[in-house]
Parts: C-alpha cells; sequence; structure tokens
C-alpha cells in the first residue's frame, strides 16, 4: 500500500451515502489560554497531562502492485518536544479486491502534553517486521497567560 496524504484535523464527518469524508478545523497550531495545571485538572497520566479537545487523524492510501484482497498495518506514534513517544495506536487495515484506496482515521478526544512545544504526529507502515514513516505532521502547542 501506497501512502498518499495525511491530515491532523479537529473532527472528520464521513458521509455515509457518497463516502466522501469531511476534515474539519485543519490543525497546525494550538493557542490555549491558561496554564496547562488549570486546563488539565480532571485528567492526569503517568507521561502528562490530557488536554480534553478532539483530533482526528486522517490518512489516505492506494494499492501499488497488491492483487485481490489485502490487510496492512499501520501505526500512528505521537512524540513530545522532548521527543519521547507519549501515545502510540496500531492498527490492521483490510481492503477488498474491487477498491482501489481506503482511508484510515483515528479519533481522540484528548492529548497528553508534557510541555508547549511541537507534537509529532507519526504515521509509518509496517512491512515485514519493521516500520517505515509515511508521514510526519507537527502540531505546535502553545500557552497563553488568561487575562484577568
Amino acid at each position: 500500500m501506497k501512502h498518499i496524504w495525511t491530515v491532523l484535523c479537529n473532527k472528520s464527518i464521513l458521509d455515509k451515502y457518497s463516502n466522501n469524508i469531511t476534515l474539519v478545523n485543519v490543525l497546525e497550531t494550538l493557542n490555549i489560554e491558561g496554564s496547562i495545571d488549570d486546563l488539565t485538572k480532571v485528567s492526569k497520566s503517568k507521561k502528562g497531562n490530557i488536554f480534553p479537545y478532539n483530533l482526528s487523524i486522517v490518512s489516505l492510501w492506494a494499492r501499488e502492485d497488491e492483487k485481490g484482497d489485502v490487510n496492512f498495518i499501520f501505526k500512528l506514534e505521537i512524540e513530545d518536544p522532548e521527543g519521547e513517544i507519549i501515545a502510540e495506536n496500531e492498527r490492521e487495515v483490510p481492503l477488498n479486491s474491487q477498491h482501489k484506496r481506503t482511508r484510515t482515521r483515528i479519533n481522540m478526544n484528548g492529548i497528553k502534553i508534557t510541555s508547549p512545544g511541537d507534537y509529532i504526529f507519526r504515521i509509518s507502515k509496517k512491512i515485514n517486521d519493521d516500520y517505515i514513516i509515511c508521514a510526519e505532521v507537527p502540531l505546535e502547542i502553545n500557552f497563553k497567560n488568561r487575562k484577568k
């Protein structure tokens, strides 16, 4: 399978009649008012505070030389500004013989935040026992003090 594109957005909507997808609020930067402690009081984890914000990472894949029904495995990793992997999700995706391409999407209702900076959403495809990086989508997270 060939990776065509990956987009990070606030929400993705799949039309059940046309099978078209709408990507809502494509994200490059999140400017968050307030401190990390104020925004994440409810949800904490070992590797950071969880900021409640809807995210959807959507990718388009197409056949290369594959024939018939195929399965492929891809992985999403989220890397924080210090280079630590703070989240990982692996999925197996079937593609029926009558389809030339497929989309994958992972919806999240929060992200672990360890500090302000660039977070990398990395999509990799499994080939044999190795993962080959297909896309790296940055999301810059900034904190701004609230005006009192």
